[in-house]
């Protein structure tokens, strides 16, 4: 029985070495697989420095470009603005002016005089408007009152304003 114990011994003993090498084996492949692993963890904390880097450059560069555009797009609006308040202003003295203009060069093309050219009766209420919105623009800037009342007196006095003896 002994002999029998010996072989049984000896086949459990081989039994087990060949799982502790098996169990070994897999280890080894475990531990490469780690080392490894660990190797591409390293190299991707690399990479995602370097992406951070590049995006910090990326918007470092943009973020100016964007303000500029931003700029840019605020400056558009009020030059399209301003040219519409030109287009008007330009459609006025159109209609304001151009009648007057286009009498005085049809009378000194056709020698008439200026008074049978009708120039005069044209010409004057445009030159009238002219002169009072100078008035009314120096009279703005100076800080007086345009009211004037019916009767050819004097305007009553605004709140705060001195009026003179």
């Amino acid at each position: 029985m002994s002999a029998f114990c010996t072989q049984q011994l000896q086949g459990e003993a081989k039994l087990a070495w060949s799982r502790a090498e098996s169990v070994t084996s897999v280890q080894q492949h475990l531990d490469s697989t780690f080392t490894r692993l660990q190797s591409q963890v390293e190299v991707d904390h690399r990479n995602v420095d370097s992406l951070v880097a590049a995006v910090a450059l990326l918007c470092g560069a943009l973020y100016p470009l964007f303000l500029r555009a931003s700029e840019l797009a605020t400056q558009r609006n009020l030059l399209a603005a301003q040219l519409q308040q030109f287009d008007a202003f330009k459609q006025q003295v159109n209609v304001t002016y151009m009648p007057a203009f286009l009498t005085h060069k049809l009378s000194l093309h056709m020698n008439l005089p200026l008074a049978e050219s009708g120039y005069a009766t044209v010409w004057r209420p445009s030159v009238c408007l002219s002169r009072d919105g100078e008035r009314c623009h120096a009279r703005k800037t100076d800080g007086l009152s345009l009211k004037v009342s019916s009767g050819g007196t004097p305007p009553p006095p605004r709140r705060g304003e001195v009026t003179p003896a």
